[in-house]
């Protein structure tokens, strides 16, 4: 965690300028603030039971390749924490997927689409204002270029941009109507009027 909090503070920081006891205090506050990429299950029973944790890491493996295709998987292996700071009232299994979404990666509209599908997953499930927490939580602060463990991309090593590689399917087969949502705007017209 030491090395990965460094790695984040060289990228953020030049470290010319800095008084090592300076250097020393950031590192350990970006050490105490992010993991970057978590190497460990959190929850039950993915944290004590191998073979769940394998079976759950297949499931997340094989959303990601239908995406990607496997030879473009995330090159850390999949982790969840659940609902990240959140305790667990019947929407985990929510978050679980949302966890696999944001271990994936992808584009903005993938990271759109997940966000919303942990919203309705969670009002499904009878929680309607948690979802909606939920989402304007993930859309504040999963973006792929925080430091954070549960950032967008998570699988993949920080610093993480939104990727679109030509051809790839959306992740889980569908936008949620992102990407109308997410389109730039369009160009003023050349044609002016007198």
């Amino acid at each position: 965690m030491l090395a990965c909090a460094y790695s984040v503070f060289t990228k953020l920081h030049g470290l010319a300028d800095l008084s090592a006891s300076r250097v020393l205090g950031q590192i350990a506050i970006v050490a105490f603030l992010s993991a970057c990429v978590p190497m460990h299950h959190s929850i039950a029973p993915y944290d004590k039971d191998p073979a769940a944790a394998r079976t759950l890491e297949e499931h997340a493996a094989d959303v990601c390749t239908a995406a990607r295709g496997r030879d473009a998987l995330p090159t850390n292996r999949f982790t969840t924490d659940g609902c990240s700071f959140w305790p667990d009232n019947g929407w985990q299994q929510c978050c679980i997927e949302h966890d696999v979404d944001y271990w994936c990666g992808g584009s903005d509209v993938d990271r759109c689409a997940a966000d919303r599908r942990l919203r309705a997953c969670a009002e499904t499930s009878g929680h309607g204002t948690v979802g909606r927490v939920m989402y304007f939580g993930t859309r504040l602060g999963g973006h792929p270029w925080v430091p954070f463990p549960w950032r967008w991309g998570y699988g993949w090593d920080w610093p993480y941009a939104y990727d679109d590689p030509a051809g790839r399917a959306p992740l889980r087969g569908g936008d949620e109507g992102c990407s109308d949502q997410l389109k730039p705007p369009l160009e003023p017209s050349s044609n002016t009027f007198p």
